[in-house]
């Protein structure tokens, strides 16, 4: 029994019984032991101390008796949690560290170590801020510091430098790290202990240099890529003359060409003319979309804002789409509002907007009706000008279903693989008409009912001069000749 050591003289019991613990004449030691029925295994912890006279004769031994099962379980269970927890944060891919409040390193795991060359041997319970973090260059950490004492000269040197939801963030680059220089990003927040008080900071430092070169690589094959791009649609705005003018002189040509053999009588002749003659403006239809669009894309498409009189423009949309209307057998019925005179507006993008809608509708219906109405409308408040004029081209065609319609205003894209086939064209009209839009800062909408109709209608701002009472607005019809 241990009551029995603390009569014995020192040095024996530390011979006999090497387990005893002895702090001056006081004895200890703990023993596990099992019940007799196999119950669970019990720690018992001994205290003994010998009795004294009043001349400071031993006389006597008292023994105190515990059992410490549960707080040993408990200091158990705590170690290993501290081991699983050191455990995690060494596993930690982002260089992580931790100080206390006077600044003294805590927690250093082995990402901060590959980061920093430092051993956490080296720095673990370095106090004071008096040590020197390597990736800092001076002899304190900063945002992790900067968690405790804030200092605006400090956060100066961070790029991107925030704070939010408790937690620093800051970005820099460092130049003298053992692998050479880095760009980090570090994040740093307080440490509390479980009645909230502060107890230190910890910091996270993540490497960002294989990533921000990555960045700046993609970066650079953008801005490359972009520049060729914008050389390409330069080289395409700059062809515009080039190509259109000798299409333009063929179609010139051939209509000399057809006046004489109208003048003859000369109809095979006149048959083929009229070949030559449609096809070359089909060819400058479909070359005029690509380099208009070609143009805008690459910033070389202006707005030529004057006054015009809106009727000539009409007409002259309506004449042009004449043959389609005739060739599809449909009616197409104009209507111009009477307040409608001069417009402060671009003349030829209206007309090419009118051209592509009205295109559209006569292309895709078949011995039905067109109609297009224009009318002004007041603009409140408006910076551009007062008056808002509003086109509306209404159709009996094939319609647009729901799907078809998120292609219809994207450039190449139609509705349907099988349109470009079938009704011709390169499906740049409406994409074309959509910029001219937002370049005059309006907008185009379109509504359709599958099978049966479909409405654009479109929202220009502009300048507009009421007829005089005595004038009368533009209204016809035409219509495809009896055979």
């Amino acid at each position: 029994m241990l009551i029995d050591m603390a009569l014995m003289p020192t040095d024996e019991v530390s011979r006999l019984y090497p387990g005893v613990r002895r702090l001056g004449t006081t004895l200890s030691s703990e023993v596990r032991v099992r019940s007799a029925a196999g119950g669970d295994e019990r720690v018992i912890s001994a205290t003994a101390a010998p009795l004294f006279d009043s001349r400071g004769e031993r006389i006597g031994a008292i023994e105190s008796i515990r059992d410490v099962s549960d707080v040993r379980r408990t200091e158990h269970a705590l170690r290993q949690t501290e081991r699983l927890l050191a455990d995690v944060f060494n596993f930690l891919p982002d260089a992580t560290f931790a100080i206390d409040r006077q600044g003294k390193v805590t927690a250093w795991n082995r990402a901060m170590e590959t980061l920093t060359g430092l051993a956490a041997s080296a720095i673990l319970g370095k106090g004071g801020y008096a040590y020197a973090v390597p990736f800092y260059g001076e002899a304190r950490p900063l945002l992790i510091d900067l968690v405790l004492q804030p200092d605006a000269t400090v956060e100066s040197r961070y790029a991107n430098f925030a704070r939010g939801d408790a937690v620093l963030r800051g970005e820099a680059f460092m130049r003298h790290l053992p692998n050479g220089a880095r760009y980090l990003f570090g994040m740093a927040s307080v440490l509390r202990d479980d009645r909230g008080e502060l107890v230190g900071a910890i910091e996270t430092i993540r490497d960002l240099t294989d990533r921000r070169k990555g960045e700046e690589e993609l970066e650079r094959a953008r801005d490359a890529a972009e520049a060729a791009s914008r050389a390409k649609s330069t080289f395409l705005a700059n062809m515009s003359h080039e190509l259109r003018t000798p299409l333009n002189a063929i179609i010139g040509y051939s209509e000399m060409l057809q006046e004489l053999a109208q003048d003859r009588g000369d109809d095979d002749y006149l048959a083929d003319l009229a070949r030559i003659h449609g096809a070359g403006k089909h060819l400058l239809g479909l070359i005029s979309d690509i380099l208009d669009l070609s143009k805008i894309e690459a910033g070389k498409m202006d707005l030529h804002l004057e006054d015009f009189d809106l009727d000539p423009v009409v007409r002259d949309a309506v004449s042009t789409i004449g043959p389609l209307v005739e060739k599809n057998a449909n009616t197409l019925r104009v209507d111009l509002g009477q307040d409608l005179g001069s417009v402060h507006a671009d003349a030829t993008k209206l007309r090419q907007i009118l051209l592509n809608l009205l295109s559209n509708a006569c292309k895709f219906t078949r011995d039905g009706l067109v109609t297009l109405q224009v009318s002004r409308h007041p603009r409140v408040g408006a910076a551009i000008g007062p008056d808002e004029i509003t086109v509306v081209v209404r159709d009996t065609g094939v319609g647009i279903t729901e799907e078809q319609m998120p292609l219809l205003f994207r450039p190449f894209s139609q509705g349907d693989g099988s349109v470009t086939r079938k009704y011709g064209g390169t499906g740049l009209g409406l994409a074309i008409s959509r910029r001219f839009c937002q370049m005059m800062q309006g907008d185009i909408a379109v509504q359709s009912d599958p099978g049966k109709s479909t409405v654009f209608t479109v929202h220009l701002p502009a300048r507009v001069q009421p007829l005089q009472p005595s004038e009368a607005g533009l209204a016809f019809s035409v219509s495809p000749r009896a055979t």
